[in-house]
């Protein structure tokens, strides 16, 4: 059985209305820097955004201690349509 589905990059603002109607807190970080959307079958399902965290230097750099900020994303919102 093949699925069609694809993730590609949206915009902020299809990403806010989409957020907005389906998620629990409709307020979105303003430290969001991407904005994912997951199609199924050509209709936006899901969305995923990825941003800079609040302690991002601290985190990655006890990981990493060669990486800065600009290397590192956290998952900020995840939402998906009920269908």
């Amino acid at each position: 059985m093949k699925i069609d589905f694809r993730v590609v990059e949206i915009t902020k603002e299809k990403a806010v209305v989409f957020v907005q109607k389906h998620n629990y807190s409709p307020v979105m970080p303003s430290i969001t820097k991407h904005y994912l959307g997951y199609y199924h079958e050509g209709e936006l399902v899901g969305v995923l955004t990825l941003g800079w965290g609040n302690q991002t230097l601290q985190t990655i750099s006890k990981m990493f201690p060669s990486l800065i900020t600009q290397d590192y994303y956290e998952h900020g919102k995840m939402c998906m349509d009920d269908k």
